[in-house]
């Protein structure tokens, strides 16, 4: 069950108060993380692909989505209103073919594409899908160091 209000007003009305976040666009809000106490940290938007809210910490390291989403329903705000931590899983043709190509001529180790394929698949942060994975804290490292590298390593 969810909130009867539409994201945007929910949000509005019942989340951006709680949380003392401002209205940056419409459907959009940004204030302190709930987690690292960051200040215009936090990121708020209404959600797609099955997802009320989408949050953000833009800290580095970012916080992970589940403690934002733990640290915000413990402010008082509903889950009703809320929603899930986790919306509903992409579907394979959301994922563009130029990702997937990319993916496919990348020179990566293979906890490299472990990481990516897990991000792609179940729409994870690099740091969820290490988790996930059990992957330790030195492969995750290089694991993400060699990501970016994905399109200089393509194929001619």
């Amino acid at each position: 069950m969810s909130c009867v209000l539409l994201a945007e007003d929910c949000g509005a009305d019942h989340i951006a108060p709680v949380l003392r976040l401002r209205c940056t666009h419409p459907g959009q809000w940004s204030g302190t993380c709930p987690v690292c106490q960051g200040e215009r940290k936090l990121s708020l938007a209404t959600g797609t692909n099955g997802r009320r809210f989408i949050w953000t910490c833009h800290r580095r390291p970012a916080c992970p989505s589940a403690a934002i989403h733990e640290a915000i329903l413990a402010t008082g705000v509903s889950s009703e209103c809320l929603g899930s931590a986790r919306g509903k899983h992409r579907k394979p043709e959301s994922v563009p073919r130029s990702v997937l190509t990319d993916l496919a001529y990348a020179k990566l180790p293979a906890s490299a594409y472990q990481l990516r394929l897990l991000m792609l698949g179940e729409d994870l942060t690099a740091q969820e899908a290490a988790a996930k994975l059990g992957m330790p804290e030195r492969t995750y490292y290089r694991a993400v160091t060699a990501l970016p590298k994905m399109a200089e390593n393509r194929r001619s």
